[in-house]
């Protein structure tokens, strides 16, 4: 590596987002100076300032979008002496459940004076463009409300968004008071875990609250001492069990499961999910579920016994529909209150999700085609499709033992191809997502990691980067001179990645590429690898020089370890100008044993 490549990454490590603002200045780049028609005003918030060209991007913006009643921008935080810029806040496309939270539109909105003039007739209140509550009542009666997913406001304070609501209007339509008496069909589909069920029936009968529910339970072949136990269960918790034997097709299992509900609500749960205390998680899920706008709902699940975060609402990333913070300690407050607040999403889990039956049955049901994977991102799909938006509750918890029945589909090789193969079906499906993405993900947000961050990708964040065999090099000993580690390997349904750092002592780090060596039944393979940031590294080796991005991740694809009994992997060096390959060979690693 070249020093002055080592000095940009270094800048683009320590200062992302001064990085992606420099990618970004074209956007920022107005075809002419404008100013705001005349039937349209401006909110500024007083505690920031504008971007130089914000009203001339707002005005070309209106002209391309015809004219929408009430437009929001991106925005981020800018310290009044130095001009420096952080806290960026990329913001969804418009999420009327989310303005319950807070008033995320934040401190630029324009708006159509007719508009303002309208809620100051129907709300009584008084015009004050400086109020979270009077842009509230303007926002929920705009017919056209348009995102412009530009940083067009740069605020003083770091955090300004703790204003809540209670109740709403939303798309012109009044919240409908909801009947607290309506029934909940509670559809669990379990197989072979009756201490499981009972974990899970029993949490639920202990903290149903006033709600009103009947539980359904659809097994699809237990064990004749099982299904004993799973109808002793059903007599103790009063819940409908049927045992259908066939293989575990989880659409046609909750299809099924749903053709015996009598609820106007059906609320589907995994076996492996734990009603940990009293929240009234049914009766707020009923509540939204009931607005005429929402599709489905979910709510918080965090892995048991711990404050790790399992869903938080589903997210379609580069890889797939995935779950962002899956995993993230619950303690802190991520992104905007990404943990926190209710959220419109893509879709929810199916493990906890609750639609009105009458939606459910307007859309089919769940869509059979598609066996076990993106059943339930695709039944939201449909919803949201079908103009309702699905919504994430985060004010309330539940436990979920994820694929505790199942197991994991990567690590089954069949299991993963038919995962592979639901995937493509998804997306054909539903091209808009990529043509468009997804509405409730900012397209300048990474789309490569579980964390919300603008888009600024480093080289080993790119997964579309597969190593890359070497041919014609000498396999050499490196000795003791060489500090290395295989620090992990994982696998994914397209590759095995792994991880780690490798360095020469007293040599600057920039002198050889990492990669790593692949024994296969005995014959050993080089592979290229991309070089990775290790702050920790010059901490550790204080006497070394530019190691800190000695750090390596390589992937090689699956079917390039497809037929094999075993395999290992080991870091290596490649010197540059030589064609010799160093293998440290006591950091290897097993990633096959056969």
């Amino acid at each position: 590596m070249k020093k002055s490549e080592y000095r940009l990454w270094k800048n683009r490590i320590e200062r992302p987002y001064e990085a992606f603002l420099l990618e970004r200045q074209a956007d920022y780049q107005p075809n002419r100076k404008e100013t705001l028609p005349a039937d349209y005003c401006m909110a500024v918030k007083a505690s920031g300032k504008l971007h130089e060209h914000a009203e001339s991007l707002i005005a070309e913006w209106i002209a391309k979008q015809s004219g929408p009643d009430f437009i929001y921008c991106d925005e981020d935080c800018i310290d009044e002496k130095t001009g420096e810029r952080s806290h960026p806040f990329l913001k969804p496309e418009w999420s009327p459940d989310t303005l319950e939270s807070f008033f995320y539109p934040g401190g630029l909105v324009a708006m159509k004076r007719e508009l303002v003039e309208r809620a100051v007739r129907e709300s009584g209140m008084a015009c004050d463009l400086q109020s979270p509550d009077f842009l509230y009542e303007c926002a929920v009666r705009a017919e056209a409300v348009s995102h412009l997913p530009l940083i067009l406001y740069h605020s003083y304070e770091v955090c300004g968004y703790q204003y809540k609501r209670k109740h709403h209007v939303t798309d012109g339509l009044q919240t409908v008071p909801y009947d607290r008496t309506q029934k909940i069909s509670i559809v669990i589909l379990s197989k072979d875990n009756p201490s499981m069920l009972e974990r899970c029936v029993s949490s639920i009968r202990k903290y149903s609250g006033e709600a009103v529910t009947e539980l359904i339970v659809i097994d699809n072949g237990s064990s004749r001492e099982n299904t004993g136990k799973a109808e002793a269960l059903s007599a103790k918790f009063d819940f409908y069990y049927e045992r259908i034997p066939m293989d575990f097709l989880y659409s046609s299992l909750c299809n099924i499961g749903a053709s015996k509900a009598s609820g106007s609500f059906l609320l589907f749960m995994n076996d492996d999910v734990e009603v940990p205390c009293e929240n009234g998680f049914l009766l707020k899920m009923l509540e939204k579920a009931s607005d005429p706008h929402t599709g489905a709902v979910g709510v918080k699940l965090l892995y048991p016994e711990s404050k790790r975060i399992q869903h938080v609402g589903i997210t379609d990333l580069a890889v797939g529909p995935s779950h962002k913070l899956a995993t993230f300690p619950d303690d802190s407050d991520y992104y905007y209150g990404r943990n926190r607040y209710t959220y419109n999403v893509l879709a929810v889990t199916g493990a906890c999700l609750m639609v009105e039956k009458q939606k459910f049955d307007e859309i089919g049901g769940f869509d059979e085609a598609l066996f076990v994977s993106y059943t339930d991102v695709d039944l939201c799909t449909d919803l949201l499709e079908r103009g309702y938006r699905n919504v994430v509750l985060n004010d309330v918890f539940l436990y979920h033992h994820e694929s505790v029945s199942r197991g994991n589909d990567i690590l089954d090789d069949a299991k993963r191809r038919r995962m592979n193969r639901e995937r493509d079906y998804y997306y054909g499906k539903h091209p808009f997502l990529k043509e468009k993405g997804d509405p409730y993900y900012h397209r300048n947000l990474t789309p490569w990691k579980l964390e919300y961050e603008p888009d600024v990708l480093m080289p080993w964040e790119d997964i579309r980067q597969m190593a890359e065999p070497v041919e014609g090099r000498r396999i050499c000993d490196a000795g003791p001179s060489v500090c290395a580690s295989v620090d992990s390997v994982r696998q994914t349904p397209d590759y095995y990645e792994a991880e780690g750092w490798i360095f020469r002592k007293q040599r600057s780090g920039l002198r050889y590429e990492p990669g790593v060596v692949l024994l296969a039944d005995g014959k050993e393979v080089c592979y290229t690898a991309v070089r990775r940031y290790r702050k920790e590294l010059p901490e550790v080796f204080p006497g070394e020089r530019q190691i800190d991005l000695s750090g390596f991740i390589c992937r090689i694809p699956r079917q390039n370890i497809e037929d094999v009994r075993s395999a290992g992997i080991e870091a290596c060096l490649y010197p540059m100008h030589s064609r010799k390959c160093y293998a440290k060979r006591e950091s290897l690693k097993g990633v096959i044993d056969g």
